[in-house]
């Protein structure tokens, strides 16, 4: 058997989320911009003679066929009918119900990690398809890096020259359900949809403020009063802008230095001991994984 495989699962943000649709599968056709930051998950991989086994020190996470490293190991062996036992242990970093896609990052490291063990690659799998049946991120998460993705996340173009920034991440106590925000978002009927070309080029301006859109802010502000108000808080910080991650509940606040996001995390986490601060940089595709 190979020797156990050691793997980085990075977060995602979304520093930019459009919703302009809903398609008769009950997905959301989406249009998104999204970084991999340094945030991990820590994966132990290793093979066995069979079954699936997962673990991971988080209690309140399933370990079995609702796991979405679970799936993703399922999904591989019967699109390229291959038998083998594997067994993941996770050690989570990535908060759970963040908006950060520490599940999706989970499975899309781990069946990365699968197609370079076998000898296929991405261009191996239907994309589409593994949004479908694992998850609408893992398509994504298999690249990382800044991206432009579309439809319901399968669709995805990496975006170069973007300028750096550090992030400042602020998740209030409680978690968001992906699910349950989807499903109470009101669509616009009078939605105006820019260019990509247009909304692009204001990003790689710099100008952040512009750029950073999330339509499902109304629905979680919406329950949670004081989201706004945090919002707000990250910009009194400095940050040049903030927007919720995916549907929530973290929000991101984008600081030119990594200097005034610590400063800007450590008044924060002062002022409002019951939230999870934490300062990240850019990550670059393929730099998460050992």
């Amino acid at each position: 058997m190979p020797e156990p495989k050691q793997l980085l699962a990075p977060a995602k943000i979304n520093l930019r989320l459009e919703v302009l649709g809903r398609l008769q599968s009950g997905y959301h056709q989406l249009r998104m911009f999204n970084i991999t930051i340094s945030l991990h998950d820590l994966i132990e991989l290793e093979f066995l003679e069979r079954g699936i086994e997962i673990r991971t020190d988080d209690p309140s996470l399933p370990t079995d066929q609702r796991n979405t490293v679970f799936q993703a190991i399922a999904y591989f062996s019967a699109r390229f009918g291959i038998r083998f036992g594997v067994k993941v242990k996770i050690q989570k970093r990535i908060p759970a119900g963040a908006g950060l896609a520490g599940g999706s990052s989970d499975a899309a490291t781990v069946l990365r990690a699968l197609l370079d063990q076998f000898g296929f690659s991405p261009a191996d799998l239907d994309l589409e398809e593994l949004a479908y049946r694992v998850g609408a991120d893992v398509p994504y998460l298999l690249f990382g890096g800044p991206a432009w993705v579309e439809g319901i996340g399968e669709k995805v173009e990496p975006v170069p020259d973007i300028p750096p920034r550090f992030f400042l991440l602020a998740k209030p106590g409680f978690s968001s359900s992906t699910q349950e925000v989807y499903q109470s978002l009101r669509l616009e009927s009078d939605l105006t949809i820019e260019p990509k070309e247009v909304i692009l080029s204001s990003l790689k301006k710099g100008k952040f403020r512009e750029f950073c859109v999330n339509h499902l802010e109304s629905t979680v502000f919406a329950r949670h009063r004081g989201m706004e108000k945090l919002k707000s808080e990250l910009i009194r910080l400095g940050a040049s802008a903030a927007v919720m991650s995916g549907s929530g509940s973290t929000l991101v606040g984008i600081f030119s230095t990594w200097e005034q996001a610590e400063l800007g995390g450590k008044e924060l986490g002062k002022s409002q001991p019951d939230l999870w601060v934490d300062v990240v940089k850019q990550d670059q595709p393929g730099s998460a994984r050992k």
